[in-house]
């Protein structure tokens, strides 16, 4: 079998949706390829571990904030968020063993610098988030400057680069081609199996809203705050609210807790059948860039969407009655309310259609065509 090295900026796992995507293509590489891995971890994260007997970890790079600090130093003419995981030993292994791979696969912009270092390779870049997107979103005059920085960086390294881009849209697509004149092509987040096999027979809609997210992510977590602080005075008390994933702060912790209809759920193993049977998804963004995988597994699911236009950008499938986009707590207690008594027919109906419209377009896919 042909043999790929992947570095990847965080742990392969099903702790967020973007390491979600890295174990599934793992997954399903490994039907088809060797596959070396090197990851980047922080202290409080599992380890990966491995599945297929064709998967081999070869580098595991322990980080911390200081680390991210230092590695920023390393290269200063680039934005910390493309230089925080600069590991030279890395860049050693790449060029000692630049020869034995027939593929490059770089997971995340935070990786992408080490593509530089392999010229004329079969190079495939992942951009999960067009960052110079993500960056124009901030405000104030830092916020500008940084947001310059940011652009020249991500430029410099993907003219550079001379790899493959990959992205999860057609927006993100036009996106490259805009600012950095560069051709990429769109590939499909896996849609998790768990999804797939929720047996509708069964299910009973409990009623509830859910919210589902990384919630040490600031895009994530001040949209939840946003919510508390606007919306859920508002909100009637016979409504209930459960809020999947780890992460909190105290502050936003204190905040949930004066509300008795919202209950911190933190990491559950398998989210899927509670948004299942949920009344709607609430996904309040205000920051961030790329598909929001929640709201592609919400829909999957047959649940509703409520949340800002950030929330749905780069979603093919539109469906005005069940992604509703709201701009104020007025709009959010109205969508609320037209969705809360959804039953199941109607939730199948929204997975059907959703389900059949999902392309498959995969990096195996790719590769297994240029053979």
């Amino acid at each position: 079998m042909k043999r790929i090295l992947m570095i990847t900026a965080f742990v392969p796992s099903n702790r967020t949706a973007g390491q979600n995507y890295t174990l599934q293509l793992i997954d399903d590489l490994s039907t088809c390829y060797d596959i070396d891995l090197c990851y980047f971890k922080y202290r409080r994260d599992d380890p990966y571990v491995e599945q297929a007997d064709n998967v081999r970890v070869i580098k595991v790079i322990n980080i911390n904030n200081f680390y991210k600090l230092i590695s920023a130093f390393k290269i200063p003419f680039i934005h910390p968020f493309f230089s925080c995981r600069f590991y030279y030993k890395l860049v050693y292994y790449l060029y000692k063993n630049r020869n034995i791979y027939d593929y490059y696969y770089f997971e995340c912009s935070q990786t992408f610098l080490y593509s530089l270092f392999l010229p004329d390779k079969s190079k495939y870049l992942m951009a999960q988030d067009v960052i110079a997107q993500k960056y124009s979103r901030k405000k104030g005059f830092i916020s500008k400057m940084s947001r310059l920085f940011c652009f020249q960086s991500e430029k410099f390294i993907l003219t550079r680069a001379n790899a493959n881009i990959l992205c999860f849209s057609e927006k993100d697509r036009k996106l490259i081609w805009e600012y950095f004149g560069l051709k990429s092509r769109k590939i499909d987040l896996f849609l998790e199996e768990r999804i797939k096999t929720i047996s509708y027979d069964k299910l009973k809609c409990s009623g509830k809203f859910v919210f589902y997210g990384a919630w040490g992510r600031k895009e994530n977590s001040e949209g939840l705050e946003w919510f508390v602080d606007k919306v859920m005075p508002l909100v009637n008390n016979d409504i209930s609210i459960d809020i999947i994933g780890a992460g909190f702060n105290e502050k936003l912790k204190t905040k949930i807790k004066k509300y008795p209809n919202m209950a911190l759920l933190g990491f559950v193993d398998n989210p899927y059948v509670i948004i299942a049977a949920s009344s709607g998804l609430i996904a309040p963004l205000f920051q961030g860039a790329g598909v929001k995988v929640k709201v592609i597994e919400s829909l999957a699911c047959g649940t509703p969407v409520i949340g800002t236009k950030i929330a749905f950008e780069g979603i093919d499938f539109v469906n005005a009655n069940y992604m509703l986009e709201c701009v104020n707590p007025d709009e959010y207690i109205k969508a609320i309310n037209q969705v809360i008594n959804l039953d199941i027919k109607e939730k199948f109906k929204l997975r059907s259609a959703f389900l059949n419209s999902y392309p498959k377009d995969t990096l195996k896919e790719i590769l297994n065509n240029e053979i």
